[in-house]
């Protein structure tokens, strides 16, 4: 398959010379696309003269005869745009996180993917790492019975010279927001592909808490299920210590995760057939055996990993195992949350989605005044 990397800046590169170094088995890098004419020669400094350079969509697919697929890395904004150019011309997409800026757009993506008949995937890795395609495999099978209660907190530490590093970034207007529609897209996409996406959600979230900005870097959310799953999400990007923590309680075990160590508590029986029949009036007569795993340190493959799945995706005639559904889903949870939080109250998360474009339009408008 021969594809054309979107955008050079720091991911759309490390892509480029992933493909470019015969490190994705059937993918050849054929066209980089540049946003800049004066960075071209920094492609050609990393990548010599064997890939055709290209400034702009236009110019891109004016050489579409010479790529079969598109790597989209550019500012999410514009991810909407070249992802429907490339699908009209029958091109494969796989698209950084998030797939745009809203559920909406996602959702036409997703839809213009199925007409077209073409491979849409994100990248999405963090479904790739060993630990939690580990819990997705517990949760699959059943060996935590039924999921009561998951909870998950991210720390991802951002300075100002981050925010400052890009003049779209950090803002309404260049990004569609901040924490939420940037370093969270990957959890929340995690945690749906883990448990589901819930009916409604009701968030706290402080704008500019660390950061003279109008966006989000701190966000806390309560999940509502139909089966009444208790569900918590924090997520910060102004403690330094890095940290992701997750808790599941289910009725036959319970799980903790804390980076790549899992700390598991299997119980003898269903707690609800213990206390069904126990005159006992707490779990001293339940049988709880502890097991600890230490999980591999594979993250630094998982970006590779996600393009080689793409590739074979697209040899084999099926879905990425991160499909337009899951940018639809991630994108979903980001878009309630900024409206709960700008309405102070709990919000339907379907609802919330077809009014957020209307409310984003405004912050954009205050953000330029």
């Amino acid at each position: 398959m021969r594809i054309a990397s979107i955008g050079y800046g720091n991911m759309g590169a490390k892509y480029a010379r992933m493909i470019y170094d015969n490190l994705i088995p059937d993918m050849t890098l054929t066209c980089v696309c540049v946003h800049h004419a004066e960075t071209i020669e920094k492609v050609r400094e990393d990548l010599g003269n064997d890939v055709v350079c290209t400034v702009g969509k236009d110019d891109l697919f004016s050489h579409s005869d010479l790529f079969d697929a598109v790597l989209i890395a550019v500012p999410h904004p514009s991810h909407f745009q070249y992802f429907k150019t490339a699908a009209e011309k029958g091109k494969h997409v796989l698209c950084e996180k998030p797939a745009s800026i809203t559920a909406k757009e996602a959702e036409e993506m997703e839809s213009l993917a199925e007409e077209k008949h073409i491979t849409y995937g994100l990248i999405f890795q963090h479904r790739f790492f060993a630990r939690n395609q580990y819990i997705k495999d517990l949760l699959e099978t059943g060996r935590l019975g039924k999921i009561e209660r998951a909870d998950l907190s991210m720390s991802m530490f951002r300075t100002p010279a981050y925010h400052k590093a890009g003049s779209w970034r950090s803002s309404w207007k260049g990004e569609g927001g901040g924490l939420l529609i940037n370093q969270a897209q990957h959890v929340l996409d995690v945690y749906q592909w883990l448990f589901g996406m819930p009916e409604a959600l009701r968030a706290d979230i402080e704008f500019g808490k660390y950061n003279d900005f109008n966006v989000d870097d701190q966000v806390s959310m309560n999940l509502y299920y139909k089966d009444r799953m208790s569900s918590h999400l924090f997520f910060t990007t102004g403690e330094p210590h890095e940290f992701v923590r997750l808790e599941i309680a289910g009725t036959k075990g319970s799980l903790i995760m804390e980076g790549h160590e899992i700390t598991l508590h299997m119980f003898s029986e269903d707690q609800r057939d213990y206390c069904a029949e126990t005159t006992c009036t707490n779990a001293k007569e339940l049988g709880i055996r502890e097991e600890r795993i230490r999980m591999p340190d594979d993250d630094k493959d998982a970006k590779q990993k996600v393009l080689i799945d793409f590739a074979q995706a697209v040899k084999e005639g099926r879905k990425p195992k991160a499909d337009g559904t899951a940018g639809i889903h991630a994108l979903q949870l980001s878009n309630a949350a900024y409206l709960s939080a700008w309405k102070g109250q709990k919000v339907n998360i379907e609802t919330a989605c077809e009014e957020y474009p209307v409310q984003l339009k405004k912050k954009i408008a205050e953000e330029e005044v």
